[in-house]
């Protein structure tokens, strides 16, 4: 009996990732008019102890759409559904992380009936051109708004009549084009490879026909009659690299990509020894290249700064990009103690919530480095994290946190003494005297640069706030996008950025959860129409100068709210 009750008593002070909490995360995928979808295969990726979430089971939906994944660690997880019957999966701008589900979570997944586009592909003579990859490119989304940074496009090759169909294509404005790098994503090789793109229906791309695709509707007869035109070549060589990252590197890759569009338009694979690199078929324009290359050692990543070349009529030789360590930051996540407890029996633990690298963006970065500025990552079951495969540049770290109970209380460089609780414990959180505030200046990094020593404070008593906007007049009109504002409204928080909160909104609702409690300012401002809708721009706080504009506006709307701890403020109206 002595024993039992010993270990029972060990049990109960345990944190909660020591006692292997488990649970099951439930599901159903339908399709936007929420017909079930049956035989969709849900996969489902830990972000816990990988920068890169690996897939750790998969289910088949049931005729209902239904799914499950049972006996879960307590961590976080993301959920992806192959593509079905032609239907699309949501897609999510480079720099917005994707949905995080936790234990005990009921998802319900919607995919949309994807559009169509099918044609035929001729030699100048009206032959069938067989087996060349078609490629549909997304240039507008559904609302008309421009798409600056490309994903990789759909291809599908021509058949023996020279016809191709290209399937499950998200609403949108498409360019479509023969040879336009599709066999990069495909891994075959056409005897066309060297040809120019041609764009439907026998253009460039300055001159290619625009298609609008819209949900569920097939787009035909958009038969290309190609050009036969020679592209140019772009070769060089990948240099640095392999002294210091080994035999347990993959081989170096570079890509090339248009400028400033960021369009995939082709990726080779370094020649073993020598480093060497060519790309075909390529038009006058501008593009931008980038060498890579991974490790099985997370250290060992490597990257090369962006080189920027013309292709004036002639082939361009003679590339080098050399490859540099790329950056990382280590730390760990603390929960200090805290007064206000929302709820003592929560059993949220701090493997449960995921941390986002985030690069600050300038005008003029590169497509290359803005599609790599985001590191997702969990931290162990001790709070301790590394994120790494970084890019040379400032990153400010974010947060998704498990629940609405927590809030994020400081992010900071230098050493802690304090080790990680779970909820509803206490464990002091120190800060030395010599520490920076990473949340207002963020952490500059350069190439191979290790940063060590952060701490990630997270406190409990969070405040949330859920609300909509309302014109001032009745009758009035709201503009078609607005962004809401949540300022700190104590003049001793002026510079606490992770007081400052965004929202995005196109239909009047906005949502702030994880908030320290305190007196807020809330602050309405329509979105310039030129604002790019497939990336998700800088925080305002972040930039000293324009958090203070934005704190100067926010007080002269005296528009005031306060948030106590543990509240939940729901239906709030803010009158724009």
């Amino acid at each position: 009996m002595k024993t039992r009750i010993l270990i029972l008593l060990i049990a109960l002070f345990l944190p909660v990732s020591a006692q292997q909490q488990r649970g099951t995360i439930t599901g159903r995928v339908v399709t936007d008019e929420g017909t079930p979808l049956s035989g969709v295969t849900v996969m489902l990726a830990s972000y816990n102890g990988s920068a890169s979430p690996s897939t750790l089971k998969r289910a088949l939906t049931d005729q209902e759409g239904n799914f499950q994944f049972t006996n879960l660690a307590a961590h976080s997880y993301t959920i992806n559904v192959t593509e079905t019957l032609g239907y699309v999966a949501p897609s999510y701008p480079p720099n917005v992380p994707r949905p995080v589900y936790r234990i005990g979570e009921n998802v319900t997944l919607r995919l949309t009936r994807g559009g169509v586009i099918t044609g035929r592909v001729t030699y100048a003579n009206g032959d069938p051109m067989i087996g060349v990859y078609v490629s549909a490119i997304r240039i507008r989304d559904a609302n008309g708004a421009p798409i600056n940074i490309q994903s990789p496009f759909l291809a599908r090759m021509t058949d023996d009549r020279g016809v191709y169909r290209v399937y499950g294509v998200s609403a949108g404005t498409y360019v479509v084009a023969v040879n336009q790098g599709g066999a990069i994503f495909y891994g075959q090789q056409t005897p066309f490879d060297g040809d120019a793109p041609t764009y439907y229906p026998s253009a460039t791309r300055d001159t290619a026909v625009e298609i609008q695709v819209q949900t569920g509707i097939e787009s035909s007869g958009i038969d290309i009659r190609h050009r036969s035109e020679r592209g140019f070549a772009v070769s060089g060589k990948i240099t640095g690299g392999s002294e210091s990252t080994g035999p347990r590197s993959f081989a170096a890759s570079a890509i090339i990509r248009t400028f400033p569009t960021g369009l995939n338009a082709g990726i080779a694979i370094a020649e073993s020894g020598t480093g060497g690199f060519s790309f075909l078929g390529l038009p006058d324009g501008e593009y931008e290249l980038v060498a890579e290359m991974g490790s099985s050692d997370s250290d060992g990543n490597q990257l090369s700064e962006p080189r920027r070349v013309a292709v004036r009529g002639s082939d361009v030789t003679g590339i080098e990009l050399r490859l540099m360590p790329m950056a990382s930051i280590a730390g760990k996540v603390v929960l200090e103690p805290s007064p206000n407890v929302c709820d003592p029996k929560a059993k949220s633990s701090l493997e449960e919530l995921t941390l986002i690298s985030r690069r600050e963006e300038k005008p003029t970065d590169s497509p290359a480095l803005l599609q790599r500025y985001q590191v997702v990552l969990a931290p162990d079951d001790k709070g301790e994290f590394k994120l790494n495969r970084l890019a040379a540049g400032r990153y400010r770290i974010e947060t998704n946190l498990p629940g609405e109970n927590w809030f994020v209380k400081a992010i900071s460089s230098g050493a802690s003494a304090a080790s990680p609780a779970r909820a509803g414990t206490s464990t002091a959180a120190t800060k030395p005297a010599n520490t920076t505030d990473l949340a207002k200046l963020g952490a500059l990094l350069k190439s191979g640069e290790r940063l060590t020593g952060v701490t990630f404070t997270i406190a409990d008593g969070a405040a949330s706030l859920r609300g909509k906007i309302a014109p001032a007049k009745d009758g009035g009109k709201l503009p078609s996008r607005l962004r809401v504002f949540l300022v700190p409204a104590e003049a001793t928080a002026t510079d606490d950025v992770l007081r400052y909160g965004e929202a995005l909104t196109s239909d009047g609702s906005f949502v702030f959860t994880n908030f320290a409690p305190g007196k807020y300012w809330l602050l309405a401002k329509p979105v310039a129409d030129a604002e790019p809708t497939d990336r998700m721009p800088s925080p305002v706080a972040w930039d000293a100068a324009e958090r203070l504009k934005l704190r100067k506006a926010a007080e002269a709307a005296k528009t005031e709210i306060e948030l106590k701890p543990c509240q939940r403020v729901k239906d709030h109206v803010l009158r724009y």
